[in-house]
C-alpha cells in the first residue's frame, strides 16, 4: 500500500514537471515566432523607410510600443506646417518603388510621415504623432517614438521630468 502510494505520487509529479516542461517550452516557441515576426518587422520597416528618407536611416529597435530609429542630417523629424509637400502620395511612392536615384531630394518627407506608412504611431500629439523627443534637421542621432499612446505619455513623462538619459556627440574638423 505504502509502495502505490509513492508511485502515484511519483507519477503525479512526473506529469506535472513534464507539463510545466511543455508549457515553458511551448511559451519559449512562442517568444522565438513573435522576434522572428518583429525582426522581419524590422528588416520590412527599415526598408521601406530607406526608400523613403535615404540609405542612412537605420531602425535600431522595434517593440510592439515603441520603436528607436538612427535618423540622419537631413531628414525633418515632423513638418511643422501641413503642406502637401511631404504628403507620400500614390506617385512619390511609385517613385521610391522604381529606385530612381536621389529620391529624398525630390520630396521633403518627414521622418514621422514615413513611419505611418509602415506602422501606427501614438495619436497623443496629431502634429507630431509618436514623437517623444525631437532632433533638428541639420542633425543625425537616435529618435525614439511611441507606437501607443500609453507608452507615449510614460516616456514624454520621463523626459520632462529629466530622468530619461540622453548624450549627445559632436564630430569636429580642424
Amino acid at each position: 500500500e505504502f509502495g502505490s502510494h509513492c508511485r502515484s505520487i511519483l507519477e503525479r509529479a512526473q506529469k506535472l514537471a513534464k507539463k510545466k516542461a511543455g508549457s515553458q517550452r511551448r511559451k519559449q516557441l512562442a517568444a522565438e515566432r513573435r522576434r522572428k515576426v518583429m525582426d522581419q518587422d524590422l528588416l520590412q520597416i527599415q526598408s521601406r523607410l530607406r526608400e523613403l528618407c535615404g540609405p542612412d536611416i537605420t531602425v535600431l529597435e522595434n517593440t510592439e510600443d515603441l520603436i528607436v530609429v538612427s535618423k540622419p542630417s537631413g531628414v525633418v523629424c515632423y513638418h511643422t506646417k501641413m503642406t502637401t509637400a511631404g504628403k507620400i502620395t500614390k506617385k512619390r511612392k511609385q517613385k521610391a518603388r522604381s529606385n530612381q536615384p536621389d529620391f529624398t531630394g525630390q520630396a521633403d518627407i518627414s521622418l514621422v510621415d514615413a513611419l505611418l506608412d509602415v506602422t501606427s504611431l501614438s495619436t497623443i500629439n496629431p502634429l507630431a504623432r509618436g514623437i517623444v523627443h525631437r532632433i533638428d534637421r541639420g542633425t543625425s542621432g537616435a529618435l525614439v517614438l511611441a507606437k501607443t499612446d500609453e507608452c507615449h505619455l510614460e516616456l514624454v513623462a520621463l523626459f520632462f521630468l529629466r530622468r530619461g538619459k540622453k548624450k549627445n556627440f559632436a564630430l569636429v574638423h580642424g
